[in-house]
């Protein structure tokens, strides 16, 4: 009897600890804070504006979100192997001006979006070139994004280009179940993204990387197939969000990607990824965008100046940063 007693409370011990260490394993996980920031927000914004809660606003709050959230799937897998693209807003502005330029140059729509898509590739694929031959990727992927924001200058003389094609709008602006196009393309790249990471081995290879570049190599991983990988990705990702926005509003702007690469690098640090590398997933990434959109779009409803929105992602950015740091510390 004392020995089945003894057995008992080893076992409640052991089922202890293991709820401890999962418990300290959720808590010590930025994207719990995010969430937890995020329901806060949402209550704090509704006892303001009760209209900012309904279904509508909630969809039309995805619907911004989406053109961010689809740059930061992309990007967080630069991140995972501890690099970062920065190019991402000039590949988006300048695959926005391309599109447009193509559809009324008389090029058939699809073969227009998989030409633009393709020079994201390409562009992704320069990048990871780049940074394979040890170039640092912060310096590197800057210099391709003020590339190509000039490139998006020159071809449009500073003036958005109207599409002349009513269904290049309808692409974005179609509904289905309450939601726009452009939301449910970032729903979809992000189930598709999480799947990819947690269930098949290049999103293993992906996290080996970032974690110990030089255990991964001994594993016999190849790093520049998949830096080259990321990088392409990241690259044909920003490409269809330059695409989804120029759609959105039927007009490219040359200077529309400027504030895509900061939001969506805090989205992915919000979202549980880290800047050191071998972390993150691309459903956190996605809460993120949605967490940065929802309070930008917040200061608005509450009549805030919206010179605003770039200190408000300053300090979200800041926040994320320093929850990586103190979560590395600890663990």
């Amino acid at each position: 009897m004392w020995n089945k007693c003894g057995i008992e409370n080893v076992n409640l011990r052991r089922g202890w600890k293991m709820n401890r260490t999962w418990l300290s394993t959720i808590t010590g996980s930025t994207l719990f804070y995010t969430t937890i920031l995020l329901i806060g927000y949402f209550i704090f914004i509704g006892f303001i504006s009760p209209a900012f809660l309904s279904p509508n606003n909630i969809a039309l709050e995805l619907q911004h979100a989406a053109p961010i959230a689809i740059v930061a799937v992309g990007e967080l897998g630069t991140l995972a192997i501890k690099q970062m693209d920065l190019s991402v807003g000039g590949i988006a502005e300048f695959s926005g001006v391309l599109v447009v330029m193509f559809i009324n140059n008389g090029i058939n729509l699809p073969l227009a979006i998989l030409l633009v898509l393709g020079i994201g590739v390409g562009i992704g694929l320069i990048n990871g070139f780049i940074v394979s031959v040890g170039i640092n990727s912060f310096i590197s992927t800057f210099a391709v994004f003020e590339i190509l924001g000039g490139l998006s200058l020159v071809l449009t003389k500073g003036w958005p280009l109207s599409a002349n094609s009513s269904f290049f709008t309808f692409i974005s602006n179609f509904h289905f179940l309450g939601l726009s196009g452009q939301a449910i393309y970032a729903v979809i790249i992000t189930v598709i993204g999480g799947i990819i990471y947690a269930n098949f081995r290049i999103g293993r290879y992906i996290y080996a990387v970032g974690s110990n570049i030089e255990a991964a190599k001994i594993s016999n991983v190849d790093v520049k197939k998949i830096t080259y990988l990321v990088f392409s990705l990241s690259g044909i990702l920003a490409a269809f969000s330059g695409i989804v926005s120029a759609s959105f509003l039927n007009v490219a702007y040359s200077d529309v990607g400027s504030n895509y690469a900061l939001p969506a690098i805090a989205a992915c640090v919000l979202g549980g990824a880290s800047l050191f590398g071998g972390k993150g997933n691309p459903i956190g990434a996605f809460i993120g965008a949605f967490l940065i959109t929802i309070i930008t779009d917040g200061l608005v409803m509450t009549n805030a100046s919206p010179y605003w929105h770039d200190v408000v992602v300053g300090f979200i950015l800041l926040f994320a940063v320093s929850m990586d740091l103190i979560k590395r510390r600890q663990y």
